[in-house]
C-alpha cells in the first residue's frame, strides 16, 4: 500500500520517460558517476523535513539483498551523501537504465527515524507510513 501513497525520486511518465519529482536535478560528471541534487521544502506526511541523510538510507535499504528491489542496484559501487541536498551514486558500469528504477519501489523515501523506530513492524498496519507526499 505504501508505494501507492509515497512519492518517489523521480516520476515515470506516459511516454515511458522519466522527469525528477523528489530530485530538484541529476549530473553526470561522467558515465560511472550519478550525483542527485534533492529538492528543497519535501516533507514526509508528518510533517517533518525529508533531508539527504533519508534519502541515503532509503536507497541503502532498497539495495539489501532482501528487498524486491535489490536487482536494481547490482551495477551500484557505492552511494554516499555528499552535500546537504545531495547523493552521489557510482557505478561499476554505466547504468542508462538506474533512473527509471528510481521512478519505482527502488526510489522511494522513507524517513528514516520513522523507519529504525517500527523496525520489523515498518509497514504492517499500525504503523506510520514514513514517506513524502507533499512539499512546501
Amino acid at each position: 500500500m505504501l508505494s501507492n501513497v509515497c512519492e518517489r525520486l523521480y516520476q515515470l511518465q506516459p511516454d515511458m520517460s522519466v522527469r525528477p519529482s523528489l530530485v530538484e536535478k541529476e549530473t553526470r560528471p561522467d558515465a560511472k558517476t550519478l550525483v542527485l541534487t534533492l529538492r528543497d521544502g519535501v516533507t514526509f506526511h508528518d510533517g517533518s523535513t525529508m533531508t539527504a541523510d533519508d534519502v541515503l538510507h532509503s536507497l541503502r535499504r532498497h539495495a539489501e539483498p532482501e528487498m524486491e528491489q535489490s536487482d536494481e542496484f547490482e551495477s551500484v559501487s557505492g552511494m554516499a551523501k555528499t552535500g546537504d541536498r545531495e547523493i552521489t551514486i557510482r557505478f561499476e558500469q554505466p547504468d542508462a537504465l538506474f533512473t527509471q528504477a528510481l521512478a519505482g519501489d527502488a526510489g522511494l523515501v522513507y524517513n528514516r527515524e520513522q523507519v529504525e523506530q517500527a523496525g520489523g513492524d515498518f509497514g504492517t498496519p499500525g504503523q506510520g507510513d514514513a514517506c513524502s507526499g507533499r512539499t512546501n
